[in-house]
């Protein structure tokens, strides 16, 4: 994704946001009207500068915490240890039944960016399944995916 566009997230219960590195675009009034988001800016953004036409129509910027680089994670690797296991699983089944809602070990990280294993573009049983079958050997998954480095 290289840019946001025009009145993209405006008027949304949205709660995080994380604007990735590819972003050198953000269109007016993009974050307009949602005064409970925390969006998570590149620290190349010059975000005051741009609060009138981005954020919302009183120039404030709810949130502001720098992404400080960038790390490669396993997909499914939802702990972080660096390979997948059962845990990896475990934490995929409670975001589907609505136990987990975030991933302590990636704050500010859509779990979709890990969780969604088999790339149905929804976190679902597959995906704890296809992390169970690599971890057995079948079908492993080598996959690694840029996530953020949030600085707050």
């Amino acid at each position: 994704m290289e840019s946001i566009g025009a009145r993209a997230f405006a008027n949304t219960n949205l709660s995080d946001l994380v604007i990735p590195d590819s972003v050198t675009a953000i269109g007016d009034e993009a974050f307009q009207g949602s005064s409970d988001l925390s969006v998570y800016l590149p620290t190349r953004f010059d975000a005051e500068s741009s609060t009138r036409s981005v954020f919302d129509s009183d120039a404030t910027l709810n949130h502001r915490d720098g992404i400080t680089g960038q790390t490669e994670a396993l997909i499914g690797d939802i702990d972080n240890s660096g390979d997948l296991g059962v845990s990896d699983a475990i934490s995929i089944l409670r975001t589907v039944v609505g136990l987990e809602e975030s991933m302590t070990k990636f704050p500010g990280v859509n779990p979709s960016s890990l969780m969604d294993v088999d790339q149905s573009g929804a976190i679902g049983v597959g995906d704890a399944i296809a992390v169970l079958r690599s971890i057995v050997g079948l079908n492993p998954i080598t996959t690694t995916v840029g996530l953020p480095l949030i600085n707050g």
